[in-house]
């Protein structure tokens, strides 16, 4: 569950801090294609290192733009 967001992450998803407040991951942070943000964040958490996505990973904003 999201807890915090800043301002950032806001303006790549188009979602606000409090729209997401306790809102699950895989809905805010959608990609396209078959990466998951709740799967790179576990793999962060157990590992202690960051996850990278692709270069050509796509980011889908709330209004289903895509991102890079």
């Amino acid at each position: 569950m999201i807890t915090l967001m800043n301002p950032a992450a806001e303006s790549w998803t188009g979602w606000s801090q409090a729209e997401t407040r306790k809102a699950h991951i895989d809905q805010v942070m959608q990609f396209k294609g078959r990466y998951r943000a709740s799967a790179a964040v576990s793999e962060a958490i157990k590992t202690g290192n960051l996850v990278e996505f692709p270069g050509d990973t796509l980011l889908v904003t709330r209004g289903g733009d895509l991102q890079q």
